[in-house]
């Protein structure tokens, strides 16, 4: 999950009461996540967070040898990836603890998002492409786009509600991607972005 600003910790809020700081505190968070069971992970300029039910705040970082940040955070596939700032792509799971660089990512790739779409997982990075696996994300291979300034990534549907779709951010445009190649020919809709400095940073769906 990418978060459109930057939190001092996680804030958390009801109907009958206002907002208020969940902890980790002094931390300037840039990603979070849920698992299924509903425990939090958070990614801060501090490090790498989790909490587990009702314990307190962790720390959840060893062995993640990363020091430019975390673009975002995504539960996929039975896994928590973390998709950094030009360090690659990594992933850790229950039964797999420990933090492990995901097979076939550049790593020095800057990882601005990673999405499930029909039956394969998609990997978005700024200038080194899109990335693709077959097999939930134990290997990925090259697929198009290197070159492109890609900002950020999605599973959409088109405006006109038309089936499921890979959304990319980038050329100043949100362009949908209908099959499983993005090429020209792939493209279902392009939704050019208002005039301006426009920098996105996340896009999502619901």
């Amino acid at each position: 999950m990418c978060m459109s600003g930057i939190l001092t910790g996680l804030l958390l809020f009801t109907l009958t009461q206002a907002w208020e700081s969940n902890g980790p505190y002094g931390g300037f968070v840039t990603a979070a996540a849920l698992d299924p069971e509903g425990n939090v992970f958070v990614a801060t300029y501090q490090g790498l967070f989790q909490k587990i039910g009702t314990s307190p705040w962790t720390n959840a970082d060893k062995n993640l040898a990363i020091s430019g940040g975390i673009n975002e955070l995504e539960w996929l596939e039975e896994r928590l990836w973390a998709c950094t700032k030009n360090e690659g792509l990594w992933w850790t799971k229950e039964t797999d603890p420990g933090w492990h660089r995901a097979d076939g990512i550049p790593v020095d790739a800057d990882v601005v998002g990673i999405v499930r779409f029909g039956d394969s997982v998609y990997v978005a990075t700024r200038f080194k492409g899109v990335w693709a696996s077959s097999d939930g994300g134990n290997t990925f291979g090259y697929l198009a786009l290197a070159g492109e300034e890609i900002n950020a990534a999605a599973q959409s549907y088109d405006s006109n509600g038309d089936g499921e779709h890979l959304a990319l951010v980038y050329n100043h445009a949100l362009i949908h991607y209908r099959f499983l190649s993005p090429g020209p020919d792939d493209i279902s809709e392009i939704i050019e972005l208002p005039p301006g400095e426009w920098h996105v940073q996340c896009v999502e769906f619901a």
